[in-house]
């Protein structure tokens, strides 16, 4: 990471360890050679375990990255969600 131009962004939705999100992500995420971070992964498995949730130059996710039309198509799920996110 410290090689990253200062406003490259890091997104990972693959594996939290390969980041080793708890050392080098926050270091980079603090101390500016990254400018900011999304993850749907994460090598500590309990958020408040690490301050990443109050950075505001990081986005998190709940591990959904594999959600998907392919996966869940036309499901009941899926039309319920969007109803209720359209009536908000």
């Amino acid at each position: 990471m410290t090689q990253m131009k200062s406003a490259s962004r890091l997104i990972n939705g693959s594996n939290g360890s390969i980041v080793g999100e708890a050392a080098l992500l926050l270091l980079a995420l603090t101390s500016g050679p990254i400018a900011g971070a999304a993850v749907d992964v994460y090598d500590i498995e309990l958020p408040g375990s690490t301050p990443r949730g109050e950075l505001p130059n990081v986005l998190t996710t709940p591990y959904i990255g594999y959600v998907s039309k392919e996966l869940y198509g036309n499901t009941p799920w899926r039309h319920r969600a969007q109803h209720r996110w359209l009536a908000e």
